[in-house]
């Protein structure tokens, strides 16, 4: 099966994704108002957005682009979920490139990051909420 036969059911996952970047962005909006990191702040989650929403285009066009993909992604995350003051929402973004991890690895690929993800996410909150 190619995957734009597969993008089908993948859209659904897609848009929550999207929702899910909107409240990130619009959360911490809110929460660094004043802020000296704010710009930073902007700037991490316009790039997530952009690189999110031009994924499946990539993908398609170059092989291994998934290689580069999820780990500049999840170094993104780690930026933004350790800018101060610590806001719990940014966490929410792993949960968007986990749906995109099913989609695009194997059985054994995808339950490594996954795993990646849940130790990074553990980390990120103890770290952050002390």
């Amino acid at each position: 099966m190619k995957r734009t036969d597969s993008m089908r059911g993948y859209q659904g996952g897609y848009l929550i994704g999207f929702i899910m970047i909107v409240v990130v962005a619009i959360r911490d909006l809110i929460s660094f108002q004043e802020e000296p990191t704010l710009g930073i702040l902007m700037l991490l989650i316009a790039l997530y957005a952009a690189h999110y929403a031009l994924e499946p285009w990539l993908s398609n066009r170059f092989r291994t682009y998934n290689a580069f993909y999820f780990p500049f992604q999840t170094i993104v995350v780690i930026a933004l979920t350790n800018l101060r003051p610590f806001t719990d929402i940014s966490c929410i973004l792993y949960v968007p490139l986990s749906i995109q991890v099913l989609r695009a690895f194997s059985r054994r690929a995808t339950l490594a990051w996954i795993m990646i993800y849940i130790v990074l996410l553990t980390l990120t909150l103890l770290f952050g909420l002390g």
